[in-house]
C-alpha cells in the first residue's frame, strides 16, 4: 500500500505542478472575482493542509501531533492572507519540503500502521492510509481549481516570470 501512496502522490504533484506553469507573479496573485482564491491562495492551503494531515497521521502513531480540528473560516482566511502575501518560490519550496516530510514519513509505516485509527475533521475516523490517500486527491481537486483560475484568467498570454 505504501508504494500505492508514493505513487498517487506523485500523481497528484505532478498535475499541481503542471496546473501552475505559466502563470507569472502578477497572475498567482490575481483572484478571478471577489469571492475565488488566487492561486497563491490555494498553494498556501495545500501546503497548511498536507502539514495539518501528517500531523493527524503522526498523532494516530503516537507521535508528535495529533487530530486536527476543522477551521474556522477565519482561520482560513487568514491562511489564505499568508499565501496571497507570499513570494511564489517560497510556496513551491514549501510544498517540495512538506512532501518530503510525508514521503519520509509513508515509508516509515509498517503495513499494520496503515489500518491504524486516525481522525480527520471531515472524513471522521479512518485508517492513517485512508489520510494519507486524502492529501493526493486533495491535491488533485485544487490542482482543477487552478485550471479554472488559468483560464478565468487566461493565464498564457503574457511572459511568465
Amino acid at each position: 500500500m505504501t508504494a500505492k501512496l508514493t505513487a498517487q502522490l506523485k500523481s497528484s504533484r505532478k498535475q499541481l505542478f503542471q496546473a501552475i506553469q505559466g502563470f507569472t507573479e502578477e497572475e498567482f496573485h490575481a483572484r478571478p472575482n471577489q469571492e475565488s482564491w488566487c492561486a497563491s491562495e490555494v498553494l498556501m492551503h495545500l501546503l497548511a493542509s498536507e502539514q495539518r494531515m501528517r500531523d493527524c497521521v503522526r498523532g494516530a502513531l503516537g507521535q508528535a501531533g495529533g487530530a486536527p480540528s476543522a477551521l474556522s473560516e477565519g482561520e482560513r482566511q487568514a491562511e489564505a492572507e499568508v499565501g496571497r502575501q507570499a513570494p511564489v518560490p517560497q510556496l513551491v519550496h514549501g510544498l517540495l519540503a512538506s512532501r518530503r516530510e510525508t514521503s519520509i514519513l509513508i515509508e516509515s509505516l509498517r503495513a499494520e500502521e496503515l489500518s491504524r485509527p486516525a481522525s480527520h475533521p471531515d472524513l471522521g475516523t479512518v485508517g492513517v492510509g485512508r489520510v494519507l490517500q486524502r492529501i493526493a486527491e486533495h491535491e488533485r481537486e485544487h490542482s482543477e481549481q487552478i485550471e479554472r483560475i488559468r483560464r478565468r484568467l487566461e493565464v498564457g498570454r503574457q511572459q511568465p516570470v
